[in-house]
C-alpha cells in the first residue's frame, strides 16, 4: 500500500517504540501491525481485527491448555495460560504471537500436534487475523458468556495469608455456618480440626486418615475416611457412625472427597491412590451416591483405573455436581435430580495439572485448587485467571461471616482471602 511522505511522518510520531509485539505498545488510535504502529485505517483491507479474551483465548483454553498449562506438561516448552504468557518470544526467537500462526496453519509441524484432531479452518484463521494485527488483548468482559457472572471473581481479592502451618498434608474443608466453624482435615496427622474465632482445637483424633469433609442440614459432619475405607458421620462431638463401608460387597479404595445435597444425598469420590498399597476390590475408579437414608451406595460414575476423581462440588440450588480429576485434568459436569441421580456428563473445562478440591460461588463461578494455583471458571468453563498461592493448594472452601472468606488448604498450611463473591448460602 503506497503513502504520501506526510502520513509516514505522522505515523512515525505516533510510535512509541521502534517496533511493536502488542498493540498495547502503541498510542491510542493506533495498532500494532507487522511490528509497527500504525493508524488502523491504512490495515483495514488485511486481517479482521481479533482479541485474545473474544477470539484467540476459548480456543487456547479448549485445545492447547491441556499441555501448555501452568507448569506446562507434555515437553510443551511454554504456559499459554494468561495474555501475558504470549508476549514473550518462542524457543525460535520469533515473536510468541507471530510463532502461535504459523504453528497453527503449519502443515510440517501444526500445532496441536498430528496426534490431535486439527483446527478448523475457521480456528486457524483466527490466529492469522490475531498475529497480523498485532495480537491485541481486547477487553476482558468480551469473553464469550462473560456477562453471565458480570465480573472476574479475581478482582480485588487480595493476596492470601496463612492463618496456621505446621501440619502434615492438609485437604478436607467444611464450613458449619451452626456452629461458625471451619473444620479442616490433616490426613496423615490423622486428625480433624476446628477453627473458631478463639482459634484452632482439635476436633476429632485419631480421624482414621480423614480426607473430604462435608457438613450436612443437620450440621453433622461427613468425613471420607481412608483407613476404614469408608464414609462416616460425627453424631455431636464424639459419636462417629458409618454412612457406608462397602460396595456391594467390595470395599472402597478409599473414598476422597464428599458432598451432600440439600435433600441428604451423599456423593463421594474414590480413587485409586486410597488403597495405599492395599488390594484392590474393584476394578474402577467411582463416583458413587448414597441417596437419603440408605445404607447402600450406588457407583453412578465409573472411571478406569488410571483415571483419579478426585475433588467435589455442587453447583447453585444442587443443580450441577462439578468432579475433577487429577490425572485427566478436568473438571467434569453432571446434572444432578433428586436424590443424587445424575445425567448429561460432560467436560466442564481443562485445567492446570492435578486439580483437586472445588468451591462453587454464588454467581456459579468454579474454584478450583490445582498445581498453579487457585483457579476460577466462569459458569460456562472459561477460565478468569488464578490466585497465587504460596504452597501448592489441594482444596478451597467458603466460610466466615457472609461466606465471604475463601479458605485455602495448601500441604502444611491452612490459607485464607477475602472474596469479592460470596459462596454459595
Amino acid at each position: 500500500m503506497k503513502r504520501s511522505w506526510l502520513s509516514v511522518l505522522v505515523l512515525a510520531a505516533c510510535r512509541q517504540n521502534p517496533e511493536c509485539f502488542g498493540s498495547d505498545e502503541c498510542v491510542a488510535g493506533t495498532i500494532c501491525f507487522e511490528q509497527e504502529c500504525r493508524d488502523p485505517r491504512d490495515v483495514d483491507a488485511g486481517p479482521v481485527m481479533r482479541t485474545w479474551f473474544r477470539d484467540v483465548e476459548p480456543i487456547v483454553i479448549a485445545r492447547c491448555q491441556s499441555c501448555h498449562a501452568r507448569p506446562p506438561v507434555n515437553q510443551a516448552p511454554m504456559s499459554l495460560v494468561e495474555y501475558n504468557d504470549v508476549r514473550g518470544t518462542s524457543l525460535a526467537g520469533n515473536p510468541l504471537i507471530a510463532e502461535m500462526a504459523l504453528r497453527v496453519a503449519s502443515n510440517t509441524e501444526p500445532m496441536p500436534p498430528v496426534s490431535q484432531e486439527p483446527l478448523t479452518a475457521e480456528q486457524i484463521q483466527v490466529f492469522v487475523d490475531w498475529a497480523a494485527t498485532g495480537g491485541a488483548p481486547g477487553n476482558a468482559g468480551s469473553r464469550p458468556d462473560s456477562g453471565v457472572i458480570g465480573q472476574n471473581p479475581l478482582l480485588g481479592v487480595p493476596a492470601v495469608t496463612q492463618v496456621q502451618t505446621g501440619y502434615l498434608d492438609l485437604f478436607g474443608l467444611a464450613w458449619n455456618n451452626a456452629g461458625e466453624v471451619l473444620f479442616f482435615a490433616d490426613g496423615p496427622g490423622n486428625t480433624i480440626y476446628g477453627l473458631a474465632q478463639t482459634g484452632v482445637q482439635t476436633f476429632r483424633t485419631p480421624g482414621d486418615i480423614p480426607r473430604g469433609l462435608a457438613v450436612d442440614s443437620m450440621n453433622q459432619l461427613i468425613t471420607a475416611e481412608v483407613a476404614l475405607r469408608r464414609v462416616s458421620r460425627t453424631v455431636g462431638e464424639a459419636t462417629v457412625l458409618p454412612v457406608v463401608e462397602l460396595f456391594e460387597t467390595h470395599a472402597f479404595n478409599g473414598p476422597y472427597d464428599v458432598e451432600v445435597t440439600g435433600d441428604g444425598a451423599i456423593f463421594f469420590t474414590d480413587p485409586a491412590e486410597g488403597l495405599m498399597g492395599r488390594a484392590r476390590e474393584i476394578n474402577f475408579n467411582g463416583l458413587y451416591v448414597v441417596p437419603s437414608g440408605a445404607a447402600t451406595a450406588n457407583a453412578v460414575w465409573q472411571g478406569p483405573v488410571g483415571s483419579a476423581p478426585s475433588g467435589l462440588a455442587l453447583g447453585t440450588a444442587d443443580g450441577v455436581l462439578y468432579m475433577s480429576d487429577a490425572v485427566d485434568d478436568v473438571i467434569r459436569a453432571f446434572d444432578v435430580g433428586f436424590n443424587g441421580a445424575i445425567s448429561n456428563e460432560r467436560i466442564f473445562a481443562l485445567t492446570a495439572p492435578e486439580p483437586r478440591g472445588l468451591a462453587v460461588d454464588a454467581a456459579g463461578n468454579v474454584w478450583v485448587a490445582t498445581s498453579a494455583g487457585l483457579e476460577a471458571y466462569n459458569p460456562s468453563g472459561l477460565r478468569w485467571g488464578v490466585l497465587l498461592v504460596p504452597r501448592i493448594p489441594s482444596n478451597v472452601a467458603f466460610g466466615g461471616n457472609g461466606l465471604t472468606t475463601l479458605y485455602i488448604a495448601a500441604e502444611s498450611t491452612l490459607y485464607r482471602t477475602v472474596a469479592t463473591i460470596p459462596g454459595i448460602p
